[in-house]
C-alpha cells in the first residue's frame, strides 16, 4: 500500500523557493512605505494650501503658507509678522494650521520669490482675497531618505501645487 505525503526534500524545496520570494519582495515593500511618506507630505502641502486660499476668499485677508527653518515643519496663517499666535484677535490673525512631517521627510523650497521671516520660516506663498498667490511660482522638493525625491509646483494664479516626479525645467536642486 501506498503512503501518500510529502518527502523532505519537497518540503525543503519549497521552503527555498519561499524564501526568495520572500527576500525580492522585502526591497519592494519598504520602498512603498517611502514613496508614501512622501506622497503623504505632498498631500499635506495640498490641503494646507486649500484650507488657505479657501479662508483668504472667505475672510478677505491674505493668508502665508511657510516652511520652519529645517523644512520639517509647515503652516499656514494669516499674513501677520507673528503667526505662531493661534488667535490674535486685535490683527485678526488665525494660524488655521501647523503640520509636523515624518522624521525621514524634509522640504527645501527653491522659490526666488520666498522671504525669510525673522523667526526664521520661510514664507513660500502668500493667498491673496481673490484666491490667487502674490507669487507667480513656487518650488518645492519633498525629500526623504533613499527615497526619489517629488516635486511641487505651486501655480500663482490658482495656488494650487502640481506634483512631479523629475524637477521643473530650470530648477537644480
Amino acid at each position: 500500500m501506498k503512503r501518500s505525503g510529502y518527502t523532505i526534500l519537497e518540503v525543503i524545496l519549497v521552503l527555498a523557493v519561499l524564501t526568495i520570494l520572500g527576500a525580492a519582495l522585502i526591497p519592494t515593500l519598504s520602498g512603498l512605505s517611502r514613496d508614501t511618506r512622501s506622497q503623504t507630505a505632498a498631500d499635506t502641502v495640498r490641503e494646507m494650501l486649500a484650507e488657505g486660499r479657501s479662508q483668504a476668499i472667505e475672510r478677505n485677508h491674505n493668508y502665508v503658507f511657510a516652511l520652519s527653518p529645517d523644512g520639517k515643519q509647515l503652516r499656514i496663517g494669516a499674513d501677520s509678522t507673528d503667526m505662531l499666535n493661534p488667535i490674535d484677535e486685535q490683527n485678526n490673525a488665525y494660524l488655521l494650521r501647523q503640520d509636523t512631517l515624518h522624521s525621514s521627510v524634509t522640504i527645501e523650497n527653491f522659490s526666488e520669490e520666498a522671504v525669510t521671516e525673522e523667526d526664521g520660516w520661510t514664507r513660500v506663498v502668500t493667498i491673496l482675497p481673490d484666491g490667487t498667490c502674490r507669487e507667480n511660482v513656487a518650488f518645492l522638493q519633498i525629500s526623504e531618505e533613499g527615497a526619489k525625491p517629488l516635486f511641487l509646483q505651486i501655480r500663482g494664479l490658482t495656488a494650487t501645487p502640481i506634483v512631479m516626479a523629475n524637477p521643473p525645467g530650470g530648477l537644480s536642486p
